[in-house]
């Protein structure tokens, strides 16, 4: 089974009333978790619906697979799988499975085309209604720049003209629109801001680690020296998280407080950027850099080694101005 440092036992993310268990595929793992759940139910009084279970699996054999459904009596489930309105699937995000959302823009542009409705209207619903139909998708996964420019173009048609396919001859560029009000523009978001958006929240979410969830992603991505890997993952999500980190890393620091949350090395407590990347290791030592802030915090103030006071003030770190 799939086992943390903690407990050995399948790994579970829990959402609303649904519960996602990863575990090996092989027979003993798969019966010990038929045995977990049959005593869940015993204990809490409730059955797991047959019905609205499936089980999807990775590369394994035949005969497994024939073997888990054999054991749970549960359908097999194949990707792209549609679960709270977000495509599931494995590997690269692909068009094919985004340009439903693209129709559904579309769909509902056309179904708000009335004569009566003023230019500020059409601003209104791009931004209110058009613009939040792929919203939900968009905090998944990073979408297709082609699908982006499709989407944008709906968007822009439907503001000047009230038909999502009709294009106006003259308008103003879709950059000065996109702009705030303030700075001479309509407020429309483009939909490459909202995904990128979106993506610096699903990263800040997951750097927090605060969640269920979150840690399980964290953990994913991050090598044994608990820093974020930096090869390829066949994940339809990795593309996102790494779109997302860019432009939101130079705006995240900690505030120092106690310290005790606060990796000395590898998070931006001192400098816009972690101290780890101004020295130059070998990646198996970071694995033994596992100091907290708190580490170097007495009742007295800063309590730093000779070898690391010196660091920091190579790098023009005054930590008495912290």
């Amino acid at each position: 089974m799939t086992s943390t440092e903690i407990m050995h036992g399948p790994t579970q993310l829990y959402f609303a009333n649904d519960i996602l268990l990863l575990v090996n595929g092989n027979n003993r793992c798969l019966r010990l978790l038929m045995l977990i759940l049959i005593d869940s139910q015993i204990v809490s009084g409730q059955e797991i619906s047959v019905a609205k279970s499936k089980i999807f699996r990775s590369s394994i054999p035949l005969t497994r697979r024939s073997c888990a459904v054999e054991i749970f009596g549960f359908k097999e489930g194949k990707f792209p799988e549609t679960y709270l309105g977000i495509p599931l699937m494995q590997g690269k995000v692909t068009k094919q499975a985004i340009f439903p959302l693209i129709e559904k823009i579309k769909n509902r542009a056309n179904n708000c085309t009335c004569s009566m409705i003023s230019f500020q209207g059409w601003v209104t619903l791009a931004k209110s209604v058009l613009n939040n139909i792929p919203i939900h998708n968009m905090a998944v996964y990073k979408w297709p720049h082609s699908l982006i420019k499709e989407g944008d173009n709906i968007l822009r048609n439907f503001i000047w003209t009230g038909d999502p396919i009709k294009r106006k001859g003259v308008t103003l560029k879709w950059g000065k629109v996109c702009k705030p009000i303030k700075e001479g523009g309509l407020g429309v978001c483009s939909l490459g801001e909202v995904n990128n958006a979106m993506l610096c929240k699903l990263h800040w979410v997951i750097k927090q680690g605060t969640k269920d969830w979150a840690l399980f992603l964290k953990s994913k991505f991050s090598s044994k020296t608990r820093d974020t890997i930096h090869y390829h993952k066949p994940s339809t999500i990795w593309f996102g998280i790494q779109t997302g980190a860019a432009p939101s890393k130079p705006c995240i620091g900690c505030l120092i407080g106690h310290g005790k949350k606060i990796d000395f090395w590898r998070d931006t407590w001192a400098t816009e950027i972690p101290l780890m990347e101004y020295i130059k290791l070998p990646r198996h030592m970071w694995k033994l850099c596992t100091s907290r802030l708190n580490n170097f915090i007495s009742p007295q103030g800063w309590q730093f080694p000779n070898d690391i006071h010196l660091l920091l003030l190579a790098l023009g770190i005054n930590v008495q101005q912290l």
